[in-house]
């Protein structure tokens, strides 16, 4: 019995949401947050659909991993608001550009 290694939809969402993850941490580590800090996170739409429905099925993973306490439906934005914080652009390998702010939560 062959394995079949093709990559379906759900197995591209999910490494998207993986890599931005991956992001994510790398950016709050630049910024300067400790392990334990809690943030609010906010992701602009790229008009990315792959990518956008990534972020909308992974929220929740995507929340946790990054100990982010914004609401699942808030985390994807039409517009970054000033309010959120600076936005910050993250290149994601076969995605393209996402921009994103982050805040320590409280701040």
């Amino acid at each position: 019995m062959a394995l079949d290694i093709t990559l379906d939809d759900e197995l591209l969402q999910e490494g998207m949401a993986r890599e931005l993850v991956s992001r994510i941490q790398t950016l709050r580590k630049e910024s300067g947050l400790e392990v334990t800090d809690r943030i609010e996170l906010h992701i602009q739409r790229n008009g990315g659909g792959s990518f956008e429905q990534a972020v909308k099925t992974h929220a929740g993973h995507i929340l946790a991993e990054t100990l982010a306490l914004t609401a699942e439906d808030q985390l994807l934005v039409t517009e970054l608001n000033p309010a959120f914080g600076p936005a910050t652009e993250v290149e994601l390998e076969g995605i393209g550009k996402c921009l994103l702010a982050l805040t320590k939560a409280g701040a």
